[in-house]
């Protein structure tokens, strides 16, 4: 079962898996609004999902600052209200995250143990939700990525082209370093891995993170 199904992720898991022939129960908010803890546990009892993929997410990052409110219920209890009922329906839950949870003044690619940072109103909501994931849900696997682009919504790839195709001139912010990660690859990766975790035996719960090319050595890694 995906919730935010309508994202740019989301959309990818509903094609990458139809491809692969999982049945897949895919959830728009307006199907599903994951802050709504009836809503979802309803959700859940009519389909009975053998496993959860949480992509929902408020991903506004500039007009978050004015609309903390909206950023946190969905970021922070949406994320938490999905995985408690996750927990309550004994499912294993992958919850999509972020390299926002980080500060950007590394000078190697982070890694799952790095401490968090977040700064401003998205990244702190998206790390608030992590923890609330880890408060209620044991089996949980959080995946944070960076730099999403892919077909479906709106994301920087899709911008650059629209914008390519109409100015004769750019200009974009040129001092951050990231890895472009496709949402064709998270939606492999996010199969991969509910394959591993609905296994009997599976135990490496916990977060991972997971982009696509890694920066050159000593390039700074903002978010």
């Amino acid at each position: 079962m995906v919730f935010g199904a309508g994202g740019q992720v989301g959309r990818h898991l509903i094609e990458t898996g139809a491809q692969l022939g999982r049945n897949v129960v895919a959830l728009t908010h307006a199907e599903a609004d994951i802050c709504d803890p009836s809503a979802v546990e309803s959700a859940i009892a009519r389909h009975r999902p053998t496993a959860i993929v949480n992509a929902a997410a408020y991903t506004a990052v500039d007009k978050a600052e004015s609309e903390p409110k909206r950023a946190f219920q969905a970021n922070r209890d949406g994320a938490t209200i999905v995985a408690a009922a996750a927990a309550k329906a004994e499912l294993p839950l992958i919850h999509l995250s972020t390299d926002y949870v980080f500060d950007g003044t590394a000078r190697e690619p982070y890694r799952e143990e790095d401490a968090v940072n977040p700064q401003g109103v998205y990244a702190r909501s998206k790390e608030a939700g992590e923890r609330g994931v880890r408060e209620v849900h044991d089996r949980h696997l959080i995946l944070r990525t960076a730099w999403v682009y892919g077909p479906f919504g709106t994301n920087f790839l899709r911008t650059m082209l629209r914008l390519g195709a109409e100015r004769d001139e750019l200009r974009v912010v040129d001092d951050q370093t990231g890895c472009p990660t496709a949402t064709g690859d998270i939606a492999a990766t996010v199969l991969t891995m509910l394959d591993q975790a609905e296994a009997a035996d599976f135990a490496d719960w916990g977060t991972y993170t997971m982009s696509a090319a890694t920066p050159s050595p000593g390039s700074a890694s903002p978010p």
